[in-house]
């Protein structure tokens, strides 16, 4: 269809004062028969040369990407703890949250538990990322700055958007202690993932799609500007030739 179109914008501004020529040339070659029009001007020749290597070289590898793409099934991260037990995910979670995984009434079965790992140290859930690096079928549950942290320094590892568990540890003190406020800014800070870059992924076909395109809509752009110059020319043409006779 674009290299119809483009056919159709070159013919119609080699024949413009004839349009019902042009339309009729683009039949012609819709149905495979012969041009009327002459192939000896240089809009002709420009346009089926660059229309042959687009329809012959770039149309087939453009239109297997898109059919590429569209058969590809559906890319979905897992966000919730409903999509571990979905997908069957072996869950590492410290063992103080053993009642709300249970309340979340998912791993019901002793089938089910065999997929739910509780640690009793917190501090071993650190070790859990090297895990998930091995395995993509398992996922840690453990504290927000934590997961942040690993997340940073390895873009294999995705981090759920929401949290698990809405908790807060807090720190206990006596009453209205003088550095509580700064203590509590302090704790505040340190528990801050730091800040890091955002690193942007593209996929690998996402990208040979849009330099095919870009490039077909540079061929495009270039078909129009050519035709534009045409006309422009060959206005002047006229309306040079329209003064040399007005002054004679």
């Amino acid at each position: 269809s674009l290299l119809l179109i483009m056919f159709t914008i070159v013919m119609v501004i080699i024949n413009r004062d004839d349009i019902g020529l042009a339309v009729m040339e683009m039949a012609r070659l819709v149905t495979g028969m012969a041009l009327e029009t002459p192939l000896n001007r240089l809009a002709i020749k420009f346009i089926f040369f660059f229309g042959f290597l687009f329809a012959f070289l770039i149309v087939p590898d453009c239109l297997g990407n898109i059919i590429a793409m569209l058969t590809k099934p559906p890319k979905r991260n897992v966000d919730t703890l409903r999509d571990l037990y979905e997908n069957k995910f072996h869950v590492y979670y410290w063992d103080a949250l053993e009642s709300d995984i249970m309340n979340e009434q998912l791993w019901v079965t002793d089938e089910d538990k065999k997929y739910l790992h509780p640690i009793p140290d917190h501090y071993d859930l650190q070790n859990c990322g090297l895990a998930v690096r091995k395995n993509s079928a398992t996922a840690c549950v453990f504290f927000t700055h934590v997961s942040l942290l690993l997340s940073r320094f390895d873009d294999s590892l995705y981090t759920s958007t929401e949290a698990i568990f809405k908790k807060q540890f807090v720190f206990w003190a006596k009453k209205n202690w003088p550095l509580m406020s700064k203590f509590n800014e302090m704790a505040l800070k340190a528990s801050e993932p730091l800040p890091g870059f955002t690193r942007k992924h593209f996929d690998y076909d996402e990208l040979i799609f849009s330099y095919y395109y870009s490039f077909g809509f540079l061929i495009v752009l270039a078909i129009v500007i050519f035709g534009i110059e045409i006309i422009l020319s060959r206005y002047l043409r006229n309306y040079r030739q329209f003064q040399i006779r007005a002054r004679n």
